[in-house]
């Protein structure tokens, strides 16, 4: 690469503080020129096309962050809730179906795996990916919800995120 670089832009150019030579640089890295020429890049074009974004999330994680999506019955948008409870079993994760839920979602710190809250989630599957379970995502049962208090699972509070 930084011959090519050095044939191309020539020798002045070559220099790290050098504004064309830093795009240059990167342009030709990260193949942003010709996406399809990366195998890579165009595995990731792929799943963007797909929408499988909980997919895109776990493959390209550059920050580790082990949370949990959960959508909860807050009383004012119980329509919603229902409405993304139903389309969860029929239809799956899809990225409308993130839009939507917006409204109604919270993160938690993801429980080890014999919490006992564990019992109140249950898994959204992804959209057209053969009904595969994925990790991300739960609604949380309306009969542990709390409409006071919110998602209070019993001595668990240090599951939320501030």
């Amino acid at each position: 690469m930084t011959k090519e670089l050095l044939t191309r832009l020539g020798s002045e150019a070559m220099q790290m503080h050098h504004p064309e030579f830093i795009h240059q640089y990167y342009k030709n890295l990260y193949n942003l020129s010709d996406p399809n020429a990366n195998k890579e890049t165009q595995a990731l074009l792929e799943l963007i096309a797909a929408g499988a974004f909980p997919e895109i999330a776990k493959e390209y994680r550059l920050i580790k962050q082990d949370n949990i999506n959960v959508i909860c019955p807050y009383q004012p948008l119980l329509d919603l809730y229902q409405q993304l409870e139903t389309e969860s079993s029929e239809i799956g994760l899809t990225k409308d179906w993130i839009q939507n839920a917006k409204p109604i979602t919270i993160s938690l710190y993801r429980p080890k795996t014999d919490n006992p809250i564990w019992d109140s989630l249950t898994p959204v599957l992804l959209h057209k990916r053969g009904q595969q379970e994925q990790t991300d995502w739960f609604i949380y049962n309306q009969e542990h919800y709390d409409q006071r208090l919110g998602l209070y699972p019993k001595d668990q509070l240090n599951l939320w995120i501030a």
